[in-house]
């Protein structure tokens, strides 16, 4: 089964508590700067200017689905294009870790 062009939290988050075997890979693409202040657990951190020269570490994940996460969900839209066109099963996460601290993990600083 393919991943839709993106999720929402709720169904990311219900793939996390899944077995460990069928979780997916997490890919956040936010800066350095904007990990610091709300990591999300987990997941594999490539920016996004960063990710057609580390496109080798996102190749790792083929095989297992991908979701992309960044602050609001445009990055991780233009993250999980480029995935896909690499032959990933990638996804982006719809309105980012701001609606996983909003809906999911009110413990996650919002910026």
């Amino acid at each position: 089964m393919s991943l839709p062009e993106e999720i929402d939290v709720h169904t990311l988050k219900k793939m996390l508590d899944g077995p460990e075997a069928e979780r997916p890979a997490v890919v956040d693409v936010r800066t350095p700067q904007e990990l610091l202040i709300a990591p999300f657990p987990g997941a594999k951190e490539i920016p996004l200017h960063e990710l057609a020269e580390r496109s080798d570490e996102l190749l790792a994940f083929k095989g297992k689905p991908v979701v992309m996460v960044c602050h609001m969900g445009m990055r991780s839209r233009a993250a999980a294009a480029f995935a896909r066109d690499k032959g990933l099963d990638a996804t982006s996460l719809a309105g980012g870790i701001e609606a996983w601290a909003c809906e999911i993990d009110p413990a996650v600083p919002r910026y």
